[in-house]
């Protein structure tokens, strides 16, 4: 009996702290950097590989952001499949779209690729030139200063989200040509989300509490509200098609639903972004 009390008035103590929790966030200059008056401000690109990734892994940096009147507008999305996997792509291009809308990533700021070397495959790693090819495009029209994706672990260890760090680093490394408005930089500065280990995994609105006794050594972190898991939440509602038993466990228990931690990728020397040219067919 005592136990059982224990445990509920610490659900009670939790709940109440939660209540009162503050988003937090170091993004700014850590992200871009400060740009010169009258110059405009450089993009910040989540990749992604699938619909859904948006809000299952990446919520709580793209709330921050995009809850910020300076960033809002520079906020983009390239999510470089359908998730056609189950032949459910167009469902899921639909669902993607509307994800964005609630999370407030504006319309010209997303693409959504569908291309036969970037299927859906939970056993299969993907092309890194095709990756690059996408990539750099996108980076080239729309002015990107920082890029967001996955880590090494992918987070779920999917092969999918693996490809994609790998392909980036592989890219950075190739350019040479400023693009972004820090003049000193030849590439746009990449970072990576941390994989968490399966202990933290699944900490959920525990985790978000923790994060000043379990974070890393100064690292990049992004901590929700309520309010703004509540808007994650309904992010994921919108992909209807996925709602299966244990994604509603995940968006309950998640501490990537609350926290996300960054690290910045180590990019080799810059050699020639000139070699890489054409463009890339297959985006919707």
């Amino acid at each position: 009996m005592r136990r059982s009390s224990r445990l509920i008035c610490g659900f009670l103590l939790l709940s109440v702290l939660l209540l009162f929790w503050p988003a937090q966030s170091h993004h700014a200059p850590s992200f871009v950097a400060d740009a010169s008056p009258g110059s405009k401000p450089g993009g910040i690109l989540l990749v992604t590989a699938h619909p859904d990734d948006e809000c299952m892994f990446f919520a709580p940096t793209l709330l921050a952001l995009l809850q910020d009147p300076r960033y809002a507008p520079h906020v983009h999305s390239l999510c470089l499949s359908t998730g056609d996997a189950d032949g459910l792509g167009d469902t899921r291009v639909l669902e993607l779209e509307r994800s964005l809308d609630v999370l407030g990533v504006v319309k010209g700021n997303r693409k959504i690729v569908n291309h036969p070397a970037l299927r859906d495959n939970i056993t299969t790693e993907w092309d890194a030139a095709v990756i690059g090819d996408f990539v750099w495009q996108y980076i080239t029209e729309h002015n990107i200063e920082a890029i967001l994706t996955f880590d090494s672990g992918g987070v779920s260890g999917h092969p999918n989200h693996k490809s994609i760090p790998q392909a980036i680093a592989a890219l950075a490394a190739e350019m040479e040509a400023p693009l972004a408005s820090d003049p000193s930089s030849t590439y746009p500065r990449v970072f990576t989300l941390v994989s968490e280990p399966l202990f933290k995994k699944y900490t959920g609105p525990l985790g978000a509490v923790l994060v000043p006794l379990t974070r890393s050594k100064d690292p990049l972190v992004f901590t929700s509200s309520v309010k703004q898991y509540r808007q994650a939440l309904a992010a994921m509602q919108a992909h209807e098609s996925q709602l299966v038993w244990f994604r509603w466990l995940y968006v309950h228990f998640s501490r990537y639903m609350w926290v996300n931690e960054w690290k910045r990728l180590p990019i080799p020397s810059p050699h020639n972004l000139g070699k890489r040219g054409g463009g890339c067919t297959g985006e919707l």
